[in-house]
């Protein structure tokens, strides 16, 4: 049976020592964690440039500098029109010889076994992910020494790499092996006698601050603005007091918050899913009997929805998306405003034909998603 935390302990080995002791302080090595050769090759990465794949999706950096794009793409004509900066697999390939490091960006959204791992990293670190890819012939340098704003989870796939890391020196990962850096880290990495190709899993983490910062933006009283004419000489002390006062009562609104509640949000904020594998959405938009009173459904954004009524109409809103039907449609909508996971049969107040259209209308408008682990129908 599949443990929503195999992913991350299969890169850090003991996942509440990562927990407790490493995340967010201190870069760690693990040695042979892999092999990795089931999420990337260089089999792989070729496959992915041969199919014309297009910038910023990928770039070749040498001695710390991003090639120009003409010296990488070329033109493919799709249909009537032209592509003017897909991959150029046979010009890549003799830059690559040259010494160039071939970058991969985006990979959990282009490449299956990526975006798998990804998903499961995500369930077990509650946090966004990200996976690029670097391939480098022996010997090149790649990027010069800097730090990233992200957590980072360096997997080396094939060959070796030698790093410079702040706070651990000098090292070198060979295939299999793992590199934690905080961030922040200072870094640098150059390939050695052997190519190299590593993939580094970016943790978008989510921070104390941004939670504190949801906080503060909510109270009203700090969106007003400073005094009319507060830089004028001899309003110094006005614009003092007021600012003790707001500091004073802010303060006091924070502390008196209760944590419970903001815990709840924002774990229901960090409710993701892994990136699912197709999922039949299209086919159960265009065929009338890919949808019936068993599929499942899933709320499709963590976006607030509201249900509202225009005369003789109702009208479910997101953020960016609407949909207006009749008012008979309104305990159906209702459903979906109170449940986040559901099955078509739920739609309430509809026959089982009208429950399917709405259903498909729901999912190709993008409020909703196939689900096939739905809880059971409501009675």
């Amino acid at each position: 049976m599949h443990d929503e935390l195999d992913a991350l302990a299969r890169c850090v080995a003991d996942v509440e020592t990562f927990r407790d002791d490493i995340w967010g302080r201190r870069p760690q090595v693990w040695r042979q964690r892999g092999p990795f050769s089931d999420l990337l090759t260089v089999d792989a990465v070729e496959q992915l440039l041969g199919t014309a794949l297009r910038r910023p999706a990928f770039r070749l950096v040498r001695d710390g500098t991003t090639l120009p794009a003409a010296d990488v793409t070329r033109s493919v004509r799709l249909g009537a029109g032209v592509v003017e900066d897909a991959a150029d697999l046979s010009r890549i390939v003799g830059l690559a010889a040259d010494g160039a490091t071939i970058v991969l960006q985006g990979l959990q959204q282009l490449w299956t076994p990526l975006q798998r791992f990804t998903g499961e990293l995500e369930e077990a670190t509650s946090h966004r992910v990200q996976a690029n890819a670097y391939l480098s012939p022996p010997g090149a340098n790649g990027l010069r020494h800097h730090a990233d704003t992200h957590e980072v989870l360096v997997l080396q796939v094939e060959g070796e790499k030698a790093w410079r890391v702040d706070g651990l020196g000098k090292l070198t990962l060979h295939a299999g092996d793992v590199l934690y850096l905080p961030a922040g880290t200072g870094h640098s990495a150059a390939a050695q006698e052997q190519h190299s190709l590593h993939i580094t899993i970016g943790l978008l983490a989510r921070s104390y601050r941004q939670v504190l910062q949801r906080l503060i933006d909510d109270q009203e009283e700090l969106r007003r603005p400073l005094p009319l004419g507060f830089a004028r000489p001899g309003r110094t002390e006005e614009l003092t007091a007021e600012l003790a006062r707001v500091l004073k009562e802010s303060a006091e609104r924070l502390a008196a918050e209760e944590p419970d509640p903001i815990a709840a949000r924002e774990v229901q904020r960090a409710r993701r899913r892994p990136r699912p594998e197709p999922s039949g959405t299209l086919r159960a938009v265009l065929d009338a009997h890919a949808v019936s009173d068993e599929t499942g459904l899933r709320r499709a954004s963590e976006e607030p929805f509201r249900l509202l009524e225009d005369g003789d109409t109702v009208v479910l809103e997101r953020p960016g998306r609407r949909l207006r039907g009749p008012a008979a449609l309104r305990p159906a909508l209702e459903v979906i405003l109170e449940r986040n996971e559901l099955r078509v049969a739920d739609l309430a107040g509809l026959d089982e034909a009208s429950r399917a259209v709405l259903a498909r209308r729901l999912l190709r408008d993008g409020f909703v998603e196939l689900d096939g682990e739905a809880a059971p129908r409501a009675e």
